[in-house]
């Protein structure tokens, strides 16, 4: 199918999945450039945790009969990479601006995933192939991780403009 005529659903599934691609990108970035201290420790733990999101889309996409689009998916890991050359704080000062507008980057794509999660719930009843999906355990989850991502984007504003 030609990206002219994918549906809805197709094109909204691959933007998350290119999303959560990039999203994990990021985790990952924050999870090693702040290894030792908590801001490393939770963020790890939360990119663990997307990955396995990433996977629970990918196998929502799966029962749906959905591919991946290819040009999304590269362009987000694109879009990922030039973030990384262009953030000026984040290379020079990695605690301190850089670091708050990464988290709140991450909190973004983690508040776009919970609305996909909702969005497939209000699906769920009427589509036999969604059964089984957790989609209420995955919802919590990213609310579990917006908390936690908040509580750091507090901390890191505090740092960064005391």
């Amino acid at each position: 199918m030609s990206l002219l005529t994918k549906s809805a659903l197709e094109v909204y599934l691959n933007d998350h999945l290119a999303g959560s691609s990039a999203g994990l990108g990021i985790a990952r970035r924050i999870a090693s450039a702040e290894e030792g201290n908590e801001y490393g420790e939770v963020v790890g733990d939360i990119a663990g945790e997307i990955e396995g999101d990433k996977a629970a889309l990918e196998d929502v996409m799966r029962r749906l009969g959905i591919g991946h689009d290819q040009v999304r998916l590269t362009v987000a890991w694109g879009a990922e990479r030039a973030r990384r050359v262009l953030r000026v704080a984040w290379l020079l000062d990695p605690g301190g601006e850089g670091l708050l507008e990464e988290l709140e980057l991450l909190m973004l794509g983690v508040t776009g995933k919970r609305g996909l999660w909702r969005a497939l719930s209000g699906t769920k009843a009427s589509d036999p192939r969604l059964r089984g999906v957790q989609l209420e355990t995955l919802e919590a989850r990213a609310d579990s991780q917006l908390a936690r991502l908040e509580q750091l984007r507090l901390r890191a504003a505090a740092e960064a403009f005391a």
